[in-house]
């Protein structure tokens, strides 16, 4: 642990409120990822003392704390954080990842931020708060002009990203030391941080303090031009949106926009307008990328995919095209329904149940349906699944069902399927389609079973 000393930095509570009202990230929990440094030690003492200013208005504050089981010390820094926590009466939500000492900075980074996203989800939360500053910030992008960057990246990160929001990107790491010190804070120094074998730790300790050196007003020009990027990268967004034909849309998490209408633009545009919609959807592709796919996609039917990255592809379906985000659910993220009442989250849906007598008729298409009563299994879809159809003839595919509804490709990677523990068939998708498999009798004693997806 670092000492402190009585230096101040008195104003960065009001900046950290003002952050936060330029975010405005609703009234859903915020779960704040604390590593135990010195960042977000300082992220979740600002985010206390802004919650309690707030009072009623503020969300609940939930504290995330990744163990990448990497530097021996490891798990006394996650004992060390959840007593922070529940210092400040904060529920606590960790992980340990036991990824091994030679687990490079790339991989402990994607592995937790994805343990962090599922977090979000099993929590409920809206956001994930992390303690990236304006260092952070030109670090980054340095690193991406010097692994050969297009514009948008070099725009750095945004103050709100996909699930990910960032209130302290404007604030220099010197001004976080200051305020902990001043506060008497104490906090863990990664060794990493400094271990230039590091790509980023390199970029910090030796690249930007040499280029100080040289060019005292280069840093500033740096910034500067991560400004330019960074408008020019909103004004691809706004043309996304406003562009006559392209029909930009959002729905259940998947955007998309009319392929006939992009295909009539010149092929510069096509990539700079498509560069925007995997944005959007949280992604990052190079221009190389970009136009390889759109080229893979030309001339193809509904349901062709193209890759962008290893988890990423664009596709096409019902005349749009689609960004196809990876698939999170089909495998893991089982829910057992069970008992009188409930409610759980399963990715990005709601799962309610209650016991309540039967109707005298259920829709086939509903996002309620009632079953006699036991137990339920809620799980994602698998190609394969099957389902006798509520009034219908015979069994059909669910990818039929799906298609039939126009449900995309995309959306039914992450759309919830109920089923028999036991029983091979399905019973249920939720607006999609009933089966036959455990109606009750109308009047008869059920389980009523609500899945809605998440405002």
């Amino acid at each position: 642990m670092t000492p402190t000393s009585d230096a101040g930095q008195a104003g960065l509570p009001a900046r950290f409120s003002r952050a936060m009202r330029r975010l405005a990230l609703g009234e859903r929990p915020l779960l704040l990822a604390v590593s135990g440094g010195l960042d977000s030690t300082v992220l979740l003492d600002l985010a206390v003392r802004w919650h309690d200013e707030e009072g009623a208005r503020a969300p609940t504050l939930l504290v995330a704390h990744v163990d990448h089981g990497i530097h021996p010390e490891s798990g006394e820094v996650a004992r060390r954080v959840e007593r922070l926590a529940g210092a400040h009466g904060l529920r606590l939500v960790g992980v340990r990842l036991e990824l091994g000492a030679d687990a490079s900075e790339t991989r402990a980074r994607q592995a937790r931020l994805a343990w962090l996203r599922e977090a979000r989800r099993r929590t409920g939360a809206g956001w994930i708060l992390t303690a990236h500053h304006a260092d952070d910030q030109r670090e980054t992008v340095l690193m991406r002009l010097l692994h050969g960057s297009g514009p948008a990246g070099l725009a750095g990160m945004s103050a709100r990203g996909r699930e990910v929001a960032r209130p302290l990107l404007g604030i220099a790491r010197a001004e976080l030391r200051a305020y902990a010190e001043a506060r008497r804070l104490s906090w863990w120094e990664d060794p990493a941080n400094a271990d230039s074998r590091h790509f980023r730790s390199w970029v910090r300790t030796t690249l930007l303090p040499a280029a100080a050196a040289r060019a005292p007003r280069g840093l500033a020009r740096l910034d500067e031009a991560a400004r330019h990027a960074a408008r020019d990268r909103r004004a691809w967004g706004e043309a996304l949106r406003e562009w006559p034909g392209l029909s930009y849309r959002q729905e259940s998490g998947v955007v998309s926009l009319d392929w006939t209408a992009l295909g009539g633009l010149p092929l510069a545009l096509q990539g700079a307008l498509t560069g925007a919609l995997i944005r959007e959807a949280g992604a990052a592709a190079g221009p190389r990328a970009v136009q390889r796919a759109l080229r893979t996609l030309n001339g193809g039917a509904s349901g062709s995919r193209a890759d962008l990255t290893a988890d990423w592809q664009l596709g096409l379906s019902f005349g749009r095209l689609e960004v196809l985000a990876p698939a999170r659910n089909a495998d893991r993220g089982v829910r057992l329904v069970e008992g009188a009442a409930g409610e759980e989250q399963w990715g990005e849906w709601t799962i309610r149940w209650r016991a309540e007598a039967a109707p005298p008729e259920q829709h086939r298409d509903g996002r309620t349906a009632w079953f006699i009563p036991g137990t339920l299994m809620v799980r994602g879809w698998r190609p394969g699944d099957r389902l006798a159809p509520l009034r219908g003839r015979g069994h059909r595919l669910a990818a039929q069902c799906f298609q039939e509804a126009r449900i995309t490709a995309t959306r039914r990677t992450t759309w919830p399927v109920v089923a028999e523990p036991e029983a091979g068939d399905l019973a249920w998708i939720p607006g999609v389609c009933r089966s036959e498999a455990r109606v009750p009798a109308a009047g008869a004693p059920a389980l009523r079973l609500e899945v809605e997806p998440r405002a």
